[in-house]
Parts: structure tokens; C-alpha cells; sequence
């Protein structure tokens, strides 16, 4: 039990020291960046892209993205529910010690995350699909950068981003077994046009950051 005192202690100390991190530009970026809307484009290039290499077979995989994505949404809330750990933004021991962007406190509990189960989910099995170090190093850095903002904007404690990434990759790569399973006469190679996905995510952080400026 005291062991389990001095992780929670821990994850407190981790979470105040990085939402102290915050300017005026920062503020704005984090929380624009951790908007579902902005990233509709995204999705959308990676969708094209396998539809574009693999043709009708490819809207198998692109339903499999769309049930990883539901399914790490819908039980991260479940075992919100469960668990009943609240966001650091509504922690009675944190009041007035937390740094909130535009007095946003988000639901009321947070473990797990679900921007860190639905973005780290994407990242691994879209990874699995497309086959593509540049794709790959894109999208786990978007993914990175979203759970990161969700600390920064006081909605997560680190322990909540980890165990959301976690529920996102155990989800991810079960989807992937199965798809492998049931799907045995697709054959997975590296995909064609990787760099429209990953300039749609530079274009979108470029965006973001020009917005934030000003």
C-alpha cells in the first residue's frame, strides 16, 4: 500500500511539473492540437492511401482503424466509470495548483485516457498496416504529441496517458491478429504515397502553430 501511495505521489509530482510548463503560445497549441476536428483531414489521407494501394480490399482494413478507434473510445470510458480516478483538473488534494486552459476541467474522471488509447490504437495499427518507417515515425510522433497536451492541459495524469496507451495498443494489436486471421489472402506490403498522410500531419502542426502565433 505504501508502495502504491508513492506511485500515486509520484504521478502527482510528474503531472505539476509538467503542467507548470506553460506560455501564452503553448496554451493555445496544446489545446487546438488536442482537438479531434483538426485531425479529420488526417484521417481521411490514410484512408485514401490504402484504399489507393490495396482497392476494394482496403475498406477491410480501413473498418478494421474505425473499430480500433470506437472500441479504444468506448471502453477507456467504461474503465473511466470503473475506476473513478479523478482528472487532476477536479482532484480536491490539486484545487488552485493546476494550470487550466480557458477554464476547461473536462469530465469528471480520467484513468484511462482516450485521446491516449484512440491516438496510440491509430498509430500502432495503421503502422501494421502501411509498413513505412517514415508513416511510422509520423504518426507515433502526432500521437506523442496529443498525450503530451493532455498533461499539459491538466486533463491526464501521466498514469492515465500510460494506461490509455496501453489499452490502445492491446486493442490495436489484437485487431491486427485478427485481421491476419480472417483475412489470410490480403497480402500486407509497404504502401505507396505515404508522404500525403505525413504532410497532412506537418501541414496541420504548421497550421496550428502559425495559429498559435497570432
Amino acid at each position: 500500500m505504501d508502495i502504491l501511495k508513492e506511485l500515486i505521489q509520484l504521478d502527482h509530482t510528474l503531472f505539476l511539473q509538467i503542467n507548470s510548463l506553460h506560455t501564452g503560445f503553448f496554451d493555445s497549441f496544446m489545446h487546438t492540437y488536442s482537438k479531434v476536428a483538426v485531425w479529420i483531414p488526417f484521417y481521411i489521407s490514410v484512408a485514401w492511401i490504402i484504399f489507393r494501394n490495396y482497392g476494394r480490399k482496403g475498406i477491410i482494413m480501413i473498418l478494421f482503424l474505425i473499430a480500433g478507434v470506437v472500441l479504444a473510445d468506448q471502453i477507456s470510458v467504461l474503465l473511466k466509470n470503473y475506476f473513478e480516478r479523478p482528472r487532476p483538473s477536479r482532484h480536491p488534494l490539486l484545487d488552485g495548483l493546476v494550470h487550466l486552459v480557458n477554464g476547461r476541467k473536462g469530465s469528471k474522471f480520467g484513468f484511462v485516457s482516450s485521446h491516449a488509447a484512440n491516438t496510440m490504437g491509430f498509430a500502432l495499427l495503421s503502422s501494421l498496416f502501411i509498413r513505412n518507417k517514415i508513416y511510422s515515425y509520423a504518426v507515433f510522433t502526432w500521437a506523442l504529441i496529443t498525450c503530451y497536451s493532455r498533461i499539459y492541459l491538466g486533463m491526464h495524469f501521466p498514469a492515465d496517458i500510460a494506461g490509455g496507451a496501453i489499452l490502445g495498443w492491446i486493442i490495436a494489436y489484437s485487431l491486427f491478429l485478427l485481421f491476419q486471421k480472417t483475412n489470410k489472402s490480403i497480402s500486407l506490403l509497404p504502401v505507396k504515397n505515404v508522404l500525403i498522410p505525413t504532410i497532412t500531419v506537418g501541414i496541420s502542426t504548421l497550421i496550428i502553430i502559425i495559429f498559435a502565433l497570432f
